[in-house]
């Protein structure tokens, strides 16, 4: 195999490799092992190529056994890989260490090629694994990487076959072309563009359902209670649960460990100051769904005036020992399919849409209430991903509810606390007055509260006096989203329609960039769901915050604006010290996504038009191109003959200079182009075993080129005619279609 011979080939191996290995080594890295991983790698990366350049010289034993030890420690990650992180991670880390190793003595093409192919596999991975915005700048990085070790390779190639002087000549004269690094700018900036304007219509997909991450959940006690072995609501036990750290129960309630978790998901929480996990904006898990949904955790059914109880009745331990778990009797492989990818450790809640109807999780036990709300064994760990299939059925406007079901102990669910003031039950039927139907009246419910009253975070840190609800709907008239919902609960019991309340995440945050919506502890919500008409529907009376519809999206320039505004948004809320700067940011923000807005709509009115009669436009430009192009076949070999005509009465010699490039077009177009160090007598005799019948005028053409060209003596006009001549049957022989074989 040839030995590699321009150095600038090992800087493009350099830099390919070393983005590609950080791209994998760096996702979700912590601060100091992305620290590490950015001095390490490409140190040990940038050592090994230079032996490998030293070794292509001189074959020192020294740089041998350095190669050999990081291959022998690359077969020590992946046995260690395979027994501790699984089969996955283990072979990318001894794939990045064996290629550590295989830099040392890497001096010749073939080696050269299955570097680029380690680092194409690495690129692979970490793309499919990538839920950050960040990833964006490792694939410039490495597309700018390959572009260069390419055109480096292309001129080793080069050097390889070339001999004496002409490998002087190309090592003096040969550098990396400037201009195709240009050209590579351009071409990402136009990609970037029409990715961000262009419309993107939705495609059909082959769904996989994951799970796994790493972990695995089971409990002995709950597999003994789900299959008939154990005295139902009885949690404690041994538990057989892989990479994972034992949660805590008390007196029959599960608690979490983490203090600082959204009062939400606890069994019993305090409307009135739901907790400090509202002023995180750390991601809490990504989301991939083909629409925006609201993620459910946790149903409340008893209401005291302040705080809500999850009752413990009717719950139920499911196994199954693959972790495919069926919810609906009648479940038919569709729905809102949704996939989970655990960010930071949080409760034992299995977050999904409502109704979940089937779930894929990494474990062979769960717990289901009867509200449909789903807990695994333990508290789920950073890096879990289960996906989930939920039954969602649209109502009316945005609302959804997951379908007929029948409800049992319907009196929980119209609960009222026993000192709950008069004028909230007055407040309901003024409301309600006049309006038939259980779901008009929710809607009017819903209403009142989103028209009159403002959505605010400070009351989380009021200290309050009496009923909070009371206080809320006849004194503040603003407040946190867990006022609202609980506000709207009670209207609606005190109206006779059956509601809970509901926590969860609002996942509207889509990322256009990564195609996942990011959910961040500000995202923490509460909402209501009534029972009418035998379905649980779901209602958002907080102002600003509206139940998720199936909107498709087309355009991912609006995507990034709406990303990026939710993030300031999130942003203000987090350090109002900077609110005015943020603010300001919001208004330009709101400006360019206004004028964004006008160019989308005259994109979908100019869509409209072309789809009635825009088309018909269309055709007619096409079949118009279509008889232009023909007449112009035809017609141009007549035209081309006219103006080598004229130029041959007008000046014989540029006549001449045309003729021959006229005669090097069609060869060139008949495969054989004049390269560029031939001179014509050489083309001449490069073009004769292919085309002896026109032998001749090739030569006649080609001695008046070079007379043209060289010789004082001018062309005469019978010359010129020769020349004209040759070249008429050059034209008719060489661009006449070939004559089939009998």
């Amino acid at each position: 195999m040839n030995q590699i011979q321009y150095p600038a080939v090992y800087i493009g191996a350099y830099l390919l490799l070393v983005v590609a290995v950080l791209s994998v080594a760096n996702s979700n890295a912590t601060a100091f092992f992305f620290t590490f991983n950015i001095i390490f790698w490409p140190t040990l990366y940038g050592i090994g190529l230079i032996c490998g350049w030293y070794y292509r010289k001189k074959k020192r034993i020294i740089i041998k056994i350095a190669s050999a030890a990081f291959m022998g420690i690359s077969l020590l990650v992946l046995i260690g890989g395979f027994l501790s992180s699984g089969p996955e991670k283990g072979f990318l880390n001894f794939l990045i260490f064996m290629q550590a190793g295989r830099n040392f003595t890497l001096t010749n093409r073939r080696e050269l090629y299955f570097a680029y192919f380690v680092s194409l596999v690495l690129i692979l991975y970490a793309s499919s694994i990538s839920k950050e915005t960040s990833f964006i700048l490792y694939l410039v990085f490495y597309v700018f990487a390959g572009m260069f070790a390419f055109m480096a390779d292309h001129i080793d190639e080069r050097l390889i076959h070339a001999k004496g002087g002409d490998k002087e000549m190309l090592v003096k004269r040969m550098n990396l072309p400037v201009k195709g690094v240009g050209i590579a700018v351009v071409t990402i900036i136009l990609s970037i563009i029409v990715y961000l304007i262009v419309p993107r219509f939705p495609s059909p997909k082959i769904q996989a359902f994951q799970s796994g991450g790493g972990w695995f959940y089971n409990n002995e006690e709950w597999e003994k209670e789900a299959r008939g072995g154990a005295v139902r609501g009885k949690e404690r036990g041994p538990a057989g649960i892989t990479r994972r750290d034992r949660g805590e129960e008390r007196g029959g309630i599960y608690l979490y460990d983490d203090k600082a978790d959204y009062e939400g998901f606890q069994k019993r929480f305090d409307i009135a100051a739901p907790g400090s996990f509202f002023l995180s904006n750390e991601i809490v898990f990504y989301l991939q769904s083909d629409r925006p949904i609201y993620t459910r955790g946790k149903a409340f059914d008893i209401f005291d005036g302040r705080y809500w109880v999850e009752t413990d009745i009717e719950k139920e331990k499911l196994y199954s020992p693959k972790g495919r778990f069926i919810l609906k009797k009648d479940y038919q492989e569709r729905g809102i399919s949704q996939t989970y990818i655990i960010k930071k450790d949080i409760s034992s809640i299995i977050f999904s849409a409502y109704k979940p109807a089937a779930l894929w999780f990494p474990g062979n036990v769960i717990e289901r209430d009867v509200n449909s709300a789903l807990r695994a064994p333990q508290n789920l760990k950073k890096g879990t991903i289960y996906s989930i299939t939920s039954e969602m059925k649209e109502i009316e406007d945005d609302h959804t509810s997951g379908g007929k079901e029948y409800l049992n102990e319907v009196y929980r669910y119209r609960q009222l606390p026993f000192d709950l003031s008069g004028r909230i039950k007055e407040l309901s039927y003024s409301i309600t007055e006049g309006i038939h139907g259980d779901y008009q009246k929710a809607k009017a419910i819903e209403q009142h509260l989103k028209l009159n009253y403002q959505y605010t975070l400070d009351t989380i840190f009021r200290e309050w006096q009496g009923n909070p609800v009371e206080e809320f709907l006849f004194n503040l008239k603003e407040g946190h989203c867990e006022l609202f919902a609980s506000s709207m609960s009670v209207m609606l019991r005190s109206s006779g329609i059956p509601s809970r309340l509901v926590t969860g995440y609002n996942a509207t945050q889509y990322n256009p960039i990564t195609g996942y919506f990011e959910v961040r502890g500000l995202d923490a919500h509460a909402w209501v769901e009534a029972y009418i008409d035998g379905e649980w529907i779901s209602f958002e009376p907080t102002p600003g915050f509206v139940l998720p519809e199936d909107n498709r999206r087309y355009f991912a320039l609006i995507d990034i604006f709406q990303y990026v505004e939710k993030y300031i948004e999130a942003a203000i809320q987090i350090s109002p010290e900077q609110s005015n700067i943020l603010t300001f940011l919001k208004e330009a923000l709101a400006i360019i996504y206004k004028f964004i807005e006008a160019i989308k709509e005259a994109i979908i009115n100019m869509w409209y038009w072309f789809a009635e009669e825009g088309w018909k436009v269309f055709v007619f430009l096409v079949l118009l191109s279509l008889i232009s192009y023909w007449i112009y076949h035809i017609m141009s070999p007549h035209i081309k003959m006219w103006r080598m005509q004229r130029i041959k009465d007008s000046d014989p010699k540029e006549f001449i200079f045309c003729c021959y490039m006229e005669m090097e077009r069609v060869f060139a177009k008949n495969g054989l182009p004049r390269p560029a160090h031939y001179s014509p007598s050489e083309y001449k005799e490069l073009l004769k075993p292919r085309f002896k019948t026109l032998f001749n005028q090739i030569d006649k053409i080609t001695l008046l080129f070079q007379q043209a060209k060289y010789s004082p003596v001018p062309i005469s006009r019978k010359e010129a005619v020769e020349a004209y001549r040759a070249y008429e049957a050059i034209l008719k022989l060489a661009e006449a279609p070939p004559k089939k074989k009998r």
